[in-house]
């Protein structure tokens, strides 16, 4: 890695960087990189939390129920006429025999979802009472 060079006389490095060092020392000493810092980390990571979460409620409400209505098709020719009411006999066996407990998962499923967004308000309220708590201060 090459260095860089200042080909001058008229500038002291050394007597700038230890002004920058002493600004620095100040600044550090009153808080302002401290405050501004955990400020900028926070809205980061509350961010971040936020879109995360909406993300994983998307998924889990797209998820809450089970689709097994999709057409089936195959790829042989001729084969294929025979495979396909094949593979819907054994659905149908299966989903007739399975029914309950497709029933029982998405009630769970639903009901796990529904709280999570219940608790998601019942937070952004807290949050809100908390913030005008802190205003009336």
């Amino acid at each position: 890695m090459d260095t860089f060079e200042i080909k001058t006389d008229n500038v002291n490095v050394k007597e700038i960087m230890e002004l920058v060092r002493k600004q620095t020392q100040k600044k550090r000493e009153s808080g302002v990189y401290e405050e501004k810092l955990s400020e900028m980390l926070e809205d980061k990571l509350s961010n971040k939390r936020e879109n995360l979460f909406e993300q994983c409620m998307n998924t889990a409400r797209g998820a809450s129920r089970f689709e097994t209505d999709e057409p089936f098709t195959s790829h042989r020719p001729v084969l294929g006429y025979l495979i396909i009411p094949l593979k819907r006999l054994v659905r149908f066996m299966v989903k007739v025999s399975l029914q309950p407990l497709f029933f029982r998962q998405e009630i769970f499923n639903s009901s796990t979802v529904k709280s999570l967004e219940i608790l998601s308000e019942r937070i952004d309220d807290l949050k809100t009472e908390l913030s005008q708590t802190e205003n009336k201060k």
